[in-house]
């Protein structure tokens, strides 16, 4: 199975280059360094996804009270389409779980249709919509579709 070599672990601050040059590589308006940064610092789950010793992907998601918001889910261009973004979310909504979460939230650009198809494939719900939510090329602005997943929880958890 491809996934063996697959490594997800904390991110610290040495990662933070090699996040934002992922973030750079992926999106048209990627996180700034001082929000990544800010996210590390301000204790959020942020996450790594290695591959042969090669930083593919990351994540940052926040946990309280009952609740979890996926804040960001990034997998490198190079390795995208290959299941890995669907086994980091996997990863994340176990680690939610973990942490009490009774819900996840988390928004995507509307005319994200392959991250769209992920978050339905593991059962998350639209559940509304942000209007104008994302900054676009000329001073446009793109909706978000945001998505809600309720997590359940067992009887003998701690």
């Amino acid at each position: 199975m491809k996934f063996i070599s697959a490594k997800i672990k904390p991110l610290t601050n040495e990662d933070l280059e090699i996040v934002f040059e992922n973030e750079k590589m992926s999106y048209s308006h990627p996180w700034t360094k001082a929000i990544l940064k800010d996210c590390l610092y301000s204790k959020y789950e942020c996450f790594g996804l290695s591959v042969d010793q090669y930083l593919i992907g990351h994540s940052f998601m926040t946990v309280k009270v009952g609740e979890a918001h996926l804040l960001n889910l990034t997998i490198h261009p190079a390795y995208q389409g290959q299941g890995y973004g669907k086994f980091f979310l996997l990863f994340l909504i176990d680690t939610a779980q973990r942490l009490d979460a009774d819900i996840i939230f988390l928004e995507v650009r509307k005319s994200n249709k392959i991250a769209r198809k992920l978050y339905l494939s593991v059962n998350f719900n639209e559940i509304g919509i942000r209007r104008n939510y994302y900054p676009c090329e000329n001073n446009h602005r793109e909706d978000a579709v945001i998505f809600a997943k309720t997590l359940i929880s067992t009887p003998f958890k701690n």
